[in-house]
């Protein structure tokens, strides 16, 4: 249901200038994937159609979001040839407005969830509001540049925070990003959003005011910050990880495996880990490797696109790349595993040995 009346814009046009790289930060892995995916992702779970406004790097986006979802029609790309806001983002996404509702999102929220996202878009559609928004509240001094949101005599305001007044800032929610408008306030507005006189942008956070002062409803839906946080810097995408990569682990616990040290453990999304297994200190999972029932990982083992049966063994530092481990093996530490099957009958005595004809 929600997917027929409800289509997202994906803002993901900026230039990542925070990031002090060369590259887009969409396009910056987070667990194993591009952090636009994470985005575009949730949205094909939800059966949301999406139209992505780009600009910078705009054919590597393109070409991350079509390869991933290669069987998924519902993705179109608008491009940004100017950097004018994302109020002028949003409006060159119009043509492709088709549903009833609008869902308006940055590509940099890797965290936010089927479930939040879920409830801003029931209670915009059960209030009947002219747009939703989700708010949070933010008491970490370092995290800054969010706008804030000011409720005075019953209108709505988004403020910048290098314009924010107000004294005790943590009282004040702050923006999350996330947005839903009825598509019907947008057309009656989108052509009047004014032009911010410093800056020269237009800015979409205006339109929360404009439908307050028109006596529209305007609703706010409270969200853990942790969930709506977006990423704009190198420190940022380090910390959205670990969120993520916490969060893995903690699927993986739940489901019988044991970590000795979670925090030291790197893990891709799309790792699979069988029950009683466990993952020692400084392991690397990666890609699609899936690792069986009561697999022993040691310490600082790195596996990539591989398959560990149950029952292995592998001891500590263990490179195995691309490869298939039958059952019941057991690798003795310092050994390179790349493009095998490792197959042979197992017997207790049967090792697989380092090569050390060379040291």
């Amino acid at each position: 249901m929600i997917g027929r009346s409800v289509q997202a814009v994906v803002l993901a046009a900026g230039k990542s200038k925070r990031l002090n790289t060369d590259q887009s930060k969409l396009l910056e892995p987070i667990c194993g994937k591009a952090m636009v995916l994470h985005t575009t992702t949730l949205l094909e779970l939800m059966h949301i159609p999406a139209t992505l406004i780009v600009g910078y790097q705009k054919e590597q986006v393109e070409q991350t979001v079509k390869q991933y979802h290669a069987t998924n029609n519902t993705f179109t790309f608008v491009t940004q040839t100017e950097q004018l806001g994302t109020g002028h983002a949003l409006k060159c996404s119009q043509p492709t407005w088709t549903s009833n509702h609008i869902l308006v999102m940055n590509g940099d929220a890797p965290l936010l969830t089927q479930q939040l996202l879920e409830e801003l878009i029931e209670n915009h559609l059960q209030n009947n509001a002219a747009m939703s928004f989700m708010v949070s509240h933010n008491f970490d001094p370092s995290v800054t540049g969010y706008g804030f949101v000011v409720t005075e005599d019953n209108i709505v305001k988004i403020v910048e925070a290098r314009h924010f007044q107000h004294e005790q800032r943590e009282s004040f929610p702050i923006n999350g990003g996330i947005y839903i408008f009825r598509r019907s306030f947008l057309e009656s507005v989108i052509d009047t959003l004014p032009r911010n006189p410093i800056s020269g942008e237009y800015y979409l956070t205006t339109l929360a005011e404009m439908a307050s002062i028109n006596g529209l409803p305007v609703i706010t839906v409270e969200t853990p910050f942790d969930h709506v946080r977006g990423v704009n810097t190198l420190r940022e995408l380090w910390v959205a990880e670990q969120i993520k990569r916490s969060e893995i682990i903690d699927h993986w616990m739940k489901n019988g495996v044991r970590f000795f040290a979670p925090q030291n453990v790197i893990i891709d999304e799309t790792v699979r880990i069988g029950r009683c297994s466990t993952i020692g200190c400084g392991a690397h999972l990666l890609g699609k490797t899936v690792i069986g029932e009561n697999v022993s990982v040691g310490p600082f083992c790195i596996l990539h696109d591989t398959v560990i049966s149950d029952n292995c063994i592998l001891e500590s530092h263990i490179v195995v790349n691309n490869s298939l481990l039958s059952a019941n093996r057991i690798i003795k530490p310092f050994v390179h595993i790349e493009n095998e099957q490792i197959v042979q009958t197992y017997t207790p005595n049967t090792t697989i040995k380092p090569d050390i004809s060379t040291l």
